[in-house]
């Protein structure tokens, strides 16, 4: 069953044409990877599924509600939490104070109605996340690697049944990388549906079991990774024509 459904989606800033009539799903307890060359559509869908933007025409649903007109906070309350391709993580204040903010969201409150825990399953996300002994630092202190983890970890305060991941890997060393990884596989198995955004194919192709791809707009391939990789459109998207080698084992 599909946690969420997008319908010829599509969207103009002016005479550009961002999205032309994008359609896929997403199955419940699914990690889905969305990809495509820089400028291709990719933040504009997510700013489109979580209310950030209006899109033109077509449809987005959420457990089968409708998110057209919807704000943003009122998709966080739905259930559907994001992070950003630029981390917003609240210069100036200490991680734990961070972490509070998205605690007075009006999920998190209904799905942990007292302060105390809601206390509690702030410190278990951040012992989680491997930030425990990050509590009182500044967040400004932060290298990218914990930066990353604390925009997941205060998405997952509000108690999101779908996650969406923006470039969740960029900036980051091999060993960071395979720590965000590791995270993600773990919500997954515990539940979680997730949808990632990512420039760094071969990681990314580790963690998803399906693939769309993105070019101008237009969404031009969707299956197991294996197959998309090899399809003739989405090499050519990232390579140009008569190259046929993503380099994605």
């Amino acid at each position: 069953m599909n946690i969420l459904a997008a319908e010829n989606v599509t969207k103009r800033f002016g005479g550009l044409q961002a999205l032309s009539h994008i359609s896929f799903g997403v199955q419940t307890r699914q990690i889905l990877g969305i990809i495509g060359p820089n400028g291709a559509g990719k933040t504009t869908l997510f700013n489109c599924i979580t209310g950030f933007i209006p899109f033109d025409s077509g449809t987005i649903t959420f457990d089968e509600e409708p998110l057209k007109g919807r704000k943003p906070h009122q998709i966080v309350n739905m259930g559907l939490a994001r992070t950003w391709q630029l981390v917003k993580a609240f210069f100036g204040m200490q991680v734990i104070e961070a972490m509070l903010v998205p605690s007075f969201s009006q999920r998190s409150m209904k799905m942990v109605p007292s302060r105390k825990n809601r206390m509690e399953r702030i410190k278990n996300l951040l012992q989680e996340m491997g930030l425990k002994e990050k509590i009182r630092t500044e967040v400004d202190k932060l290298n990218q690697g914990e930066l990353r983890l604390l925009d997941i970890a205060r998405a997952l305060v509000t108690s999101p049944r779908l996650l969406l991941l923006d470039e969740p890997f960029s900036g980051l060393s091999h060993r960071e990388i395979e720590n965000i990884s590791q995270v993600v596989r773990r919500l997954n198995q515990e539940g979680l549906t997730i949808v990632i955004i990512e420039h760094r194919l071969r990681e990314l192709m580790k963690l998803v079991h399906n693939v769309v791809v993105i070019n101008f707009g237009e969404k031009i391939a969707e299956g197991p990774p294996q197959e998309v990789v090899q399809e003739k459109t989405v090499v050519e998207a990232y390579l140009g024509k008569g190259r046929f080698n993503l380099g994605v084992a």
